[in-house]
């Protein structure tokens, strides 16, 4: 059966004069969108537009198939809903808003009339001096366009296509904690779990939100292993250095299970545990000029097996670098230190 299409105004009786585009396919049930518009010539323009790209070959027909953008962000939030977990859910349309945000006031109304020059344009309005929001956020709109694309069968649609967006290289952080600091800190700690905590970043170079996630099933019997879905959803398996091993045996008990830091026992918060943090490096006595931070911590474990002469593409494996140019362009500093040792060898 053929798709056809027909205006009407819903509800008129009461006062609301809006055309509506009327769709039925395959006898199926009458598929209603707003025209946004009283002017019955429009929407008899809408109408017309329909009926002649329904004469048309089945290949052109695909090539001028469109969506609203409204509907396209409503059905990716509801596919996200489903598919991610919450705190990535909140992360994507955290990055996408801002893009949305910004089509509706360019007027940009549906997907094709998303330019390669409309998307120049909206990085253009990221902030050029803040790396990894240019980053993420043009990787989190790319990732919906590609998906929109596969969702509604849009033959050639790809306006990222042609556009390349380049982003600094990051700087190189200068400050970091050296082994024997680390160790001062970790000693420093109020509670065995605290130091089991910071004991994560310090021996296996975990992010923070990753040591809050862990539970003792990740972990194998023998504690010489455990698995963790880190940053994007990225599962790996890593080593329990004998250091780490010692932490956990402080804390574990025969009736351990679940989260190794549960939120009656432990603060979830990251101001929490920021705060916590600066009071255990002033316990540990050391005068820090740098930001205190609990990256900080990860920093100087890629920082310190560097310094033991560990080779960049070990690193950047133990550091989960999804490339390795990140852990060198991070780290070219320690490796000039390395350099300079180097020449004095001959």
């Amino acid at each position: 059966m053929a798709t056809k299409y027909s205006i009407r105004q819903i509800n008129k009786s009461r006062g609301n004069k809006t055309w509506y585009g009327c769709t039925l396919r395959d006898g199926g049930p009458t598929e209603q969108i707003s025209l946004h518009t009283t002017n019955k010539q429009v929407a008899l323009t809408w109408l017309h537009t329909m009926q002649s790209q329904a004469l048309l070959p089945p290949v052109i027909q695909k090539s001028l198939k469109d969506v609203d953008i409204s509907k396209a962000c409503e059905d990716y939030k509801l596919y996200l809903h489903a598919s991610v977990k919450h705190i990535t859910y909140v992360t994507y349309t955290g990055r996408l808003k801002p893009c949305w945000k910004f089509f509706a006031v360019q007027n940009v109304n549906t997907l094709r009339e998303i330019t390669p020059n409309v998307l120049l344009t909206l990085v253009n309005s990221f902030p050029q001096d803040r790396r990894k929001t240019l980053r993420e956020r043009y990787k989190a709109l790319k990732a919906w366009l590609v998906w929109c694309r596969g969702n509604y069968d849009l033959a050639d649609f790809e306006p990222w296509a042609k556009v390349k967006v380049k982003t600094p290289p990051p700087e190189p952080e200068k400050e970091f904690w050296t082994m024997e600091q680390l160790e001062k800190i970790l000693a420093a700690s109020p509670t065995d779990l605290h130091r089991l905590f910071l004991g994560l970043m310090v021996y296996a170079g975990l992010r923070y939100r990753e040591a809050l996630g862990l539970r003792w099933e990740d972990f194998d019997a023998d504690l010489r292993e455990f698995q963790l879905v880190g940053k994007m959803d990225r599962f790996d398996k890593l080593p329990v250095a004998e250091k780490l091993k010692a932490l956990l045996l402080k804390v574990k008990t025969d009736s351990s299970e679940g989260r190794l830091f549960p939120p009656d026992k432990f603060p979830q918060a990251s101001y929490e545990l920021i705060a916590l943090l600066r009071s255990v490096v002033r316990l540990a006595g050391l005068s820090d000029p740098g930001k205190i931070g609990h990256h900080k911590i990860r920093h100087s474990y890629a920082t310190n097996l560097l310094r033991q002469s560990v080779d960049i593409k070990t690193v950047s494996r133990a550091m989960r670098h999804a490339r390795m140019t990140t852990t060198m362009d991070v780290y070219c500093h320690t490796t000039d230190e390395s350099v300079e040792k180097a020449v004095n060898l001959l």
